[in-house]
Protein backbone atom coordinates (compact mmCIF):
# COMPACT_ATOMS: atom_id res chain seq x y z
CA UNK A 1 0.00 0.00 0.00
CA UNK A 2 1.03 3.63 -1.17
CA UNK A 3 2.19 5.63 1.93
CA UNK A 4 0.51 9.03 1.63
CA UNK A 5 2.20 12.13 0.94
CA UNK A 6 1.92 15.23 3.36
CA UNK A 7 0.17 18.16 1.31
CA UNK A 8 -0.11 21.78 1.36
CA UNK A 9 -2.30 24.30 -0.37
CA UNK A 10 -1.99 27.47 -0.85
CA UNK A 11 -5.06 29.78 -1.86
CA UNK A 12 -4.29 33.10 -3.17
CA UNK A 13 -6.05 36.09 -3.54
CA UNK A 14 -6.36 39.51 -2.17
CA UNK A 15 -9.09 38.75 0.22
CA UNK A 16 -10.44 42.52 0.43
CA UNK A 17 -12.34 42.21 2.46
CA UNK A 18 -12.61 38.11 3.24
CA UNK A 19 -16.75 37.34 2.32
CA UNK A 20 -18.65 33.86 2.65
CA UNK A 21 -17.48 32.55 -0.56
CA UNK A 22 -13.86 32.88 0.82
CA UNK A 23 -14.78 31.66 3.94
CA UNK A 24 -16.49 28.23 2.15
CA UNK A 25 -13.51 27.83 0.04
CA UNK A 26 -11.34 27.49 3.11
CA UNK A 27 -13.64 24.99 5.06
CA UNK A 28 -13.52 22.81 2.18
CA UNK A 29 -9.66 23.25 1.41
CA UNK A 30 -9.13 22.43 5.21
CA UNK A 31 -10.89 19.20 4.96
CA UNK A 32 -8.93 17.72 1.77
CA UNK A 33 -5.16 18.97 2.42
CA UNK A 34 -2.99 18.55 5.63
CA UNK A 35 -1.59 21.95 5.40
CA UNK A 36 -3.54 25.33 4.16
CA UNK A 37 -1.78 28.68 3.53
CA UNK A 38 -4.00 31.77 2.70
CA UNK A 39 -1.37 34.08 0.76
CA UNK A 40 -2.59 37.67 0.78
CA UNK A 41 -1.08 39.24 -2.32
CA UNK A 42 -0.27 42.53 -2.20
CA UNK A 43 0.45 44.67 -5.83
CA UNK A 44 1.79 47.77 -5.43
CA UNK A 45 -0.26 49.20 -8.54
CA UNK A 46 -3.95 47.80 -6.77
CA UNK A 47 -5.51 49.88 -3.98
CA UNK A 48 -6.78 48.27 -1.10
CA UNK A 49 -9.52 49.01 1.35
CA UNK A 50 -7.73 47.11 4.25
CA UNK A 51 -3.76 47.05 4.84
CA UNK A 52 -2.43 43.73 4.43
CA UNK A 53 -2.11 43.56 7.81
CA UNK A 54 -5.38 44.09 8.47
CA UNK A 55 -6.25 41.68 6.54
CA UNK A 56 -4.24 38.65 7.97
CA UNK A 57 -5.87 39.75 11.05
CA UNK A 58 -9.37 39.03 9.57
CA UNK A 59 -7.92 35.76 8.49
CA UNK A 60 -6.69 34.64 11.28
CA UNK A 61 -10.08 35.25 13.51
CA UNK A 62 -12.31 33.87 10.52
CA UNK A 63 -10.14 30.40 10.75
CA UNK A 64 -10.10 30.48 14.80
CA UNK A 65 -14.03 31.02 15.34
CA UNK A 66 -14.52 28.14 12.47
CA UNK A 67 -11.95 25.69 14.00
CA UNK A 68 -9.76 25.56 10.81
CA UNK A 69 -6.24 24.85 12.82
CA UNK A 70 -4.78 23.46 9.92
CA UNK A 71 -5.30 26.82 7.82
CA UNK A 72 -3.37 30.23 8.44
CA UNK A 73 -2.52 33.44 6.27
CA UNK A 74 0.70 35.11 5.55
CA UNK A 75 1.19 38.11 3.36
CA UNK A 76 3.74 37.77 0.31
CA UNK A 77 5.31 40.55 -1.07
CA UNK A 78 4.82 41.59 -5.45
CA UNK A 79 5.47 38.27 -6.78
CA UNK A 80 4.12 35.26 -8.72
CA UNK A 81 2.02 33.15 -6.75
CA UNK A 82 3.43 30.30 -8.57
CA UNK A 83 6.96 31.36 -7.32
CA UNK A 84 5.55 31.57 -3.63
CA UNK A 85 3.79 27.99 -3.89
CA UNK A 86 7.32 26.95 -4.80
CA UNK A 87 8.89 28.55 -1.83
CA UNK A 88 6.59 27.35 0.54
CA UNK A 89 6.90 23.83 -0.91
CA UNK A 90 2.73 23.32 -1.79
CA UNK A 91 1.77 20.47 -3.93
CA UNK A 92 -1.53 21.93 -4.68
CA UNK A 93 -3.05 25.39 -5.80
CA UNK A 94 -6.58 26.25 -4.76
CA UNK A 95 -8.78 28.34 -7.12
CA UNK A 96 -12.41 29.30 -6.65
CA UNK A 97 -14.69 29.34 -9.33
CA UNK A 98 -17.62 31.34 -9.76
CA UNK A 99 -18.58 31.60 -13.48
CA UNK A 100 -17.59 30.45 -16.91
CA UNK A 101 -15.20 33.76 -17.04
CA UNK A 102 -13.59 32.54 -13.56
CA UNK A 103 -13.09 29.21 -15.60
CA UNK A 104 -11.37 31.21 -18.99
CA UNK A 105 -9.31 32.87 -16.76
CA UNK A 106 -8.37 30.55 -13.94
CA UNK A 107 -7.74 27.53 -16.92
CA UNK A 108 -5.13 29.84 -18.87
CA UNK A 109 -3.12 30.90 -15.74
CA UNK A 110 -3.32 27.13 -14.68
CA UNK A 111 -1.55 26.00 -18.08
CA UNK A 112 1.14 28.85 -17.23
CA UNK A 113 1.61 27.75 -13.93
CA UNK A 114 2.03 24.37 -14.97
CA UNK A 115 5.12 25.68 -17.23
CA UNK A 116 6.70 27.40 -14.33
CA UNK A 117 6.33 25.04 -11.65
CA UNK A 118 5.23 21.47 -12.87
CA UNK A 119 4.98 19.94 -10.10
CA UNK A 120 2.04 22.23 -8.77
CA UNK A 121 -1.48 21.02 -9.26
CA UNK A 122 -4.37 23.35 -9.65
CA UNK A 123 -8.10 22.41 -7.57
CA UNK A 124 -10.78 24.05 -8.59
CA UNK A 125 -13.65 24.86 -5.80
CA UNK A 126 -17.00 25.42 -6.94
CA UNK A 127 -19.37 27.17 -4.43
CA UNK A 128 -22.73 26.70 -3.91
CA UNK A 129 -25.15 29.05 -6.05
CA UNK A 130 -25.81 31.00 -3.10
CA UNK A 131 -22.50 31.86 -3.18
CA UNK A 132 -21.17 31.89 -6.77
CA UNK A 133 -21.63 36.10 -6.98
CA UNK A 134 -20.35 37.14 -3.94
CA UNK A 135 -16.86 39.11 -4.19
CA UNK A 136 -14.89 41.32 -2.58
CA UNK A 137 -15.86 44.29 -4.97
CA UNK A 138 -19.11 43.43 -5.00
CA UNK A 139 -18.83 43.91 -1.14
CA UNK A 140 -17.03 47.09 -1.00
CA UNK A 141 -19.73 48.44 -3.99
CA UNK A 142 -22.45 48.46 -1.44
CA UNK A 143 -20.67 51.14 0.86
CA UNK A 144 -21.73 54.01 -0.90
CA UNK A 145 -25.63 52.91 -0.40
CA UNK A 146 -27.51 53.94 2.39
CA UNK A 147 -28.81 50.37 3.44
CA UNK A 148 -25.41 48.55 2.67
CA UNK A 149 -24.95 46.87 6.02
CA UNK A 150 -28.01 45.35 5.92
CA UNK A 151 -27.27 43.63 2.53
CA UNK A 152 -23.45 43.28 3.10
CA UNK A 153 -23.98 41.10 6.49
CA UNK A 154 -25.35 38.44 3.81
CA UNK A 155 -22.18 38.02 2.04
CA UNK A 156 -19.30 38.70 5.17
CA UNK A 157 -19.11 37.62 8.60
CA UNK A 158 -20.26 39.89 11.64
CA UNK A 159 -16.39 40.34 12.38
CA UNK A 160 -15.86 41.65 8.81
CA UNK A 161 -18.93 44.00 8.73
CA UNK A 162 -17.85 45.84 12.27
CA UNK A 163 -14.32 46.19 10.10
CA UNK A 164 -16.17 47.54 7.17
CA UNK A 165 -18.25 50.00 9.22
CA UNK A 166 -14.76 51.19 10.77
CA UNK A 167 -13.72 51.92 7.36
CA UNK A 168 -16.64 53.14 5.99
CA UNK A 169 -17.12 55.86 9.41
CA UNK A 170 -13.58 56.72 9.37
Amino acid sequence: MAVREFSRAIYAGSFDPPTDGHNWVFARASNLFDEVIVVIATHVQKKYMFTADERKEMLNEIFKGCNLENVRAEVIPDELIVNAARELEATHLIRGLRSVTDYDYERAMCSFNREAYEDLLTVFLMPPSNLDFVSSSMVKGLLPFNDWEEEAKKYVSHMVLDKLKEKANG
